[in-house]
């Protein structure tokens, strides 16, 4: 929550510094405190952002800008699912404990989300708010992200359980907690909620009250009563839990108000006690009963190796085996893009590229094919409709995203490659690089760290391949192979009626951007297919401009 709030506040400098400092980027106190006395400040969207402060702090404000720019341009949902695939935050979720039903409470939040949108409620703003009172105001209701599974064992406590049935149940673990003397009381009988606690500290195996307010008993025999209520509830739900067969963990001794199906063993005095079944043949041999542990002196010398030894192991350990990386992330890494430009890029990225790509797919092989005919006004809307659905965008946009396509398919540069002999749109390939191979020094040098918790290195074990994977938006052939990078980039509204220098000056900035991702399409390419690229470099849909870029 404290990242969508930051998002939707970007000039709230104490939410920014708790998301700095949660799960996304782990950034230490000590990290704000260098950052801070390098000149930097909390303003992720400020001037000083992306310039000023540390290296750490940088590379996360550099996500924020983008998740930010992402919640203002797309559906709150979009932005969630978006936020949410990049941070890998559902994969931390799985791993962690309870995964499956952290994670798939979350999905549940998109899901939320999106039906709250078939309510016209689209703005990011107002997602966040509804989201920060809903959160508040549901109660506590897992969701499972594999609810189907069958023929299952699921261990869960009674708060896990509520709404779920099982052919059996099992209620394990009947030795309970001691009953404590309650230390907090809240009363909302009045007009506003009224907190009233009790304040001890440790003696010996009891406790001493230091504080207490006024009429204390009677609130603590008002939270007994809550106590009891909730108890009673929580033993409805183990009780009504099991379909065909439930069980009732007890003690055989006496443990008096400490056993934990208490209120339901009263009522199975002439329940059957369930026999121990011997185990089925062929079954693992049951495992020995412990010996307890084994006593021996550890001497500070054995001490001092075993630790150096383990850090040893952990280090080793921690280095990546091999790394997967994409063109498009190694090329942008530690590297920002113009910040006058930021506001201005592209509003449809995937959706032109869909669009280009079925349009070219589709055009005669000779290049003969009329504009007006291939992409009359009617064909390009229906398709930019359908493409503006499919990605959860706005279907109102069609007309714009249409008249786009309409000049991009106009251009040019776009008649010479429909006139060429061989065309190919959106290519996939991935590619192994092994040490001492041409190029593995360099993306061993890109690697550098993950942008997102905090920065953290990455370090590679040596040798250790990398399998380097992207998708060429088009290539085609004349005398030789030309390879072109489609980019959606438009100038920002301040460039709105400039010059010619002006917006030479922002091309150039956005070509030296972007000019690492070509050479490395253009360079692993070549290794991969073995033929030469003839030409290669950077078409801005926007713009209608051909930017050749010379690869060494």
């Amino acid at each position: 929550m404290n990242l969508l709030l930051a998002l939707d506040d970007p000039d709230d400098p104490v939410g920014t510094v708790a998301v700095l400092r949660g799960l996304f980027f782990g950034l230490s106190d000590q990290d704000l405190l260098d950052h801070r006395a390098a000149g930097g400040d909390f303003c992720y969207l400020g001037a000083a952002g992306g310039t000023a402060g540390s290296a750490k702090a940088r590379r996360a404000f550099a996500v924020l800008r983008g998740w930010r720019e992402v919640a203002t341009k797309v559906p709150p949902s979009v932005a969630l699912e978006t936020i949410l695939q990049s941070s890998g935050l559902l994969c931390h979720l799985v791993t962690a404990e309870m995964g499956s039903s952290r994670a798939g409470n979350i999905l549940k939040l998109v899901e939320v989300l999106r039906g709250r949108e078939s309510e016209d409620m689209t703005s990011f703003a107002a997602a966040v708010e509804f989201l920060a009172e809903w959160i508040g105001a549901q109660p506590v209701e897992e969701m499972c992200l594999a609810p189907g599974r069958r023929n299952v064992v699921r261990l869960m406590n009674l708060h896990k359980a509520k709404g779920l049935e099982a052919r059996v149940v099992w209620l394990a673990n009947p030795a309970g907690v001691p009953d404590f003397e309650p230390d907090r009381h809240i009363r909302r009988t009045g007009g506003k909620p009224r907190g009233h606690f009790r304040f001890s500290r440790p003696a010996g195996y009891q406790s001493k009250t230091v504080s207490q307010p006024a009429e204390w008993d009677e609130s603590a025999s008002e939270e007994r009563l809550y106590e009891e209520a909730e108890e009673n509830r929580l033993m409805y739900v183990a009780a009504t839990r099991a379909r065909d067969l439930l069980v009732v963990s007890s003690y055989a001794g006496n443990l008096g108000e400490r056993r934990s199906w208490g209120p339901l063993e009263r009522g199975l005095e002439g329940v059957i006690e369930l026999q121990k079944t011997p185990p089925a043949r062929g079954a693992a041999a049951p495992c020995p009963a412990p010996t307890g542990r084994k006593k021996s002196a550890v001497g500070p010398k054995d001490a001092s190796e075993g630790r150096a030894a383990l850090r040893r192991r952990m280090t080793e350990a921690s280095r990546a085996g091999s790394l997967h990386e994409t063109v498009t992330a190694l090329a942008k890494r530690d590297r920002e893009p113009p910040e006058w430009a930021r506001g201005g890029l592209g509003t449809w990225g995937s959706e032109v590229h869909v669009m280009l790509r079925t349009l070219g797919e589709s055009w005669p092989s000779d290049g003969r094919g009329d504009p007006g005919v291939l992409a009359s006004e009617e064909r390009l809307t229906r398709m930019a409709r359908d493409v503006l659905v499919a990605a959860d965008r706005n279907p109102g946009d069609c007309r714009e995203l249409a008249r786009h396509i309409a000049a991009v398919v106009r251009s040019g540069f776009w008649l010479r490659a429909m006139r060429a002999e061989r065309r190919l749109f959106e290519v996939p390939f991935s590619i192994r690089v092994r040490a001492g191979e041409a190029g593995y020094g360099d993306l061993a040098a890109r690697v550098g760290s993950v942008p997102v918790a905090g920065g953290r290195p990455v370090v590679l074990r040596p040798g250790a391949p990398i399998f380097l994977s992207g998708a060429v938006d088009l290539l085609f052939r004349e005398s030789g192979w030309v390879l072109a990078d489609f980019k959606t980039d438009r100038p920002p509204r301040a460039l709105a009626g400039a010059g010619d220098t002006e917006i030479q000056v922002f091309l150039d900035s956005l070509v030296a951007y972007y000019r690492p991702q070509v050479e490395l399409y253009t360079r692993f390419w070549a290794k991969l297919t073995g033929e030469k690229i003839s030409e290669s470099g950077l078409y801005f849909t926007a713009l209608d401009r051909w930017v050749p870029i010379d690869v060494d």
